[in-house]
């Protein structure tokens, strides 16, 4: 092993002892951080291709972070700190190879500072700490990025088949959003280098099949098992909306979970202890109101299955949802 090599591994392991820390402390309560656990939980269930939210929102993004995170979900058990593993880790690696790629361009002193000035970087930090997507995207197109600099620099083709293929990784993370990044930046580096007429040899053929496999192989599959809705919701509804500006192009509402009666991981019993403020669980609180807001039985019902809110587009039920929620933290449910 180099000294480069070592060099990162300090870097990431001393990024991932703090990203470690107290990394189960803190409740899975926002409407981002809930919906992905969520999902995670279903592939646990064995939905490992086609799971939805409350088994009836479908996912709007690929599954690669929730199929890393199902992994020591199911080893363990579900936890925040299992759920939120995979960014803890992508976070470290990203700082690594941040680390390795600095020093084999200008010495130990610039990887040090580079490594250094992202690892402090609070806004990194506390989304290494989420069970979310974006640090592994972050990582994956990093990495795609410099492996298609080594083909600029060395016209190397292999450099070139192995950059498509990570980010057809990247587009697995969090869709389209990865090879649109990807273009961007490579299009402006080589206008700065007057180098466009090399694009055609970045894409070899070995790496167009990579990325059309890797990053859009999930895709037809969802197509294939939700069919219109597939492209009415997640397609039309959350990608074509975020482009104009809005969630206004079709009838798709992204999913929210605002309060903690939306879904659970498994029967409550918490009508028989306390809350403790430990909404995380996953297991709703047994307040009546709160059920009530979303159309929804409250914790020891007899209704069988996980609760559903009736209307996740209505604002005035959610807010209503989670007052009940923060007061149910300061009693017994």
């Amino acid at each position: 092993m180099s000294s480069a090599d070592r060099l990162a591994l300090l870097l990431a392991a001393g990024f991932l002892a703090a990203a470690l820390h107290g990394l189960g402390d803190t409740d899975i309560v926002g409407d981002d951080e809930a919906r992905e656990a969520g999902i995670v939980q279903e592939i646990v269930a064995g939905h490992w291709l086609l799971p939805r939210f409350n088994g009836d929102t479908l996912p709007d993004k690929p599954l690669l972070y929730h199929w890393l995170a199902a992994l020591p979900c199911g080893a363990a058990g579900f936890s925040e700190a299992a759920v939120r593993l995979p960014s803890a880790l992508a976070g470290a690696a990203l700082v690594g190879w941040t680390a390795r790629f600095a020093v084999e361009l200008g010495g130990p002193r610039v990887g040090i500072a580079a490594a250094t000035a992202l690892a402090t970087m609070p806004a990194l930090f506390d989304h290494s700490r989420v069970a979310r997507p974006d640090v592994l995207m972050t990582l994956l197109l990093t990495v795609s990025l410099g492996l298609a600099f080594r083909w600029w620099r060395d016209e190397s083709r292999a450099a070139a088949t192995a950059a498509l293929a990570v980010l057809g990784l990247a587009t697995l993370a969090k869709g389209p959003v990865a090879p649109a990044l990807f273009c961007v930046t490579m299009a402006g580096f080589l206008a700065w280098q007057q180098s466009l007429r090399r694009v055609p040899q970045l894409c070899t053929g070995a790496g167009v099949v990579a990325f059309l496999v890797i990053g859009l192989g999930w895709y037809g599959v969802a197509l294939a098992g939700w069919g219109g809705l597939f492209v009415r919701e997640p397609l039309v509804g959350r990608y074509l909306g975020t482009l104009i500006g809005g969630f206004g192009t079709s009838d798709y509402v992204p999913p929210t979970a605002d309060s903690c009666v939306t879904w659970r991981s498994t029967p409550s019993t918490c009508s028989r202890a306390p809350c403790r403020g430990r909404h995380s669980r996953l297991s709703p609180c047994g307040d009546s109101a709160a059920a009530a807001a979303f159309g929804t039985p409250a914790c020891g019902s007899s209704s069988a299955g996980p609760p559903r809110p009736s209307s996740l587009s209505c604002p005035r039920r959610r807010r209503c949802a989670t007052i009940c929620c923060r007061a149910c933290r300061r009693s017994r449910c």
